[in-house]
């Protein structure tokens, strides 16, 4: 603990990533990844994957887009992606299964709908049919 509070006091920032050997969290100081318990030094091999990460989210802009939150799947074109990873859709359409068969309805919902990130359990684009 005193390793992770001398850390903060040295303006080194504590990262959303854990070690893979202690799952401590990690911080980053001066371009560098750094667990606090095991003294492990990482290049920015974390970052680069949440840039990719990012990236990835990036291209799905104008396209037709699925979200599935935790009590609807939604799709629309992706107008836009914030830093909290919400989702603004335009034309957007609600999914409805219908009884025993699990046939298939998308229904209008909204012109703009922007689907907060936090209750988003899964996104990706839409298959061309």
């Amino acid at each position: 603990m005193k390793e992770m509070v001398d850390l903060l006091l040295s303006k080194a920032t504590m990262l959303q990533h854990h070690c893979d050997k202690c799952k401590s969290p990690l911080f980053e100081k001066e371009g560098k990844i750094i667990c606090p318990a095991c003294g492990i030094v990482q290049e920015k091999e974390i970052k680069k994957e949440a840039e990719k990460f990012v990236e990835l989210l990036n291209e799905m802009k104008g396209k037709k887009v699925c979200i599935k939150t935790q009590s609807d799947v939604y799709r629309g074109i992706c107008k836009d992606i914030e830093k909290d990873f919400s989702f603004l859709l335009k034309d957007v359409e609600r999914l409805s299964v219908y009884g025993s068969t699990s046939e298939e309805e998308w229904k209008y919902v909204s012109e703009l709908m922007l689907i907060h990130g936090d209750y988003i359990e899964a996104a990706w684009l839409e298959k061309k049919k």
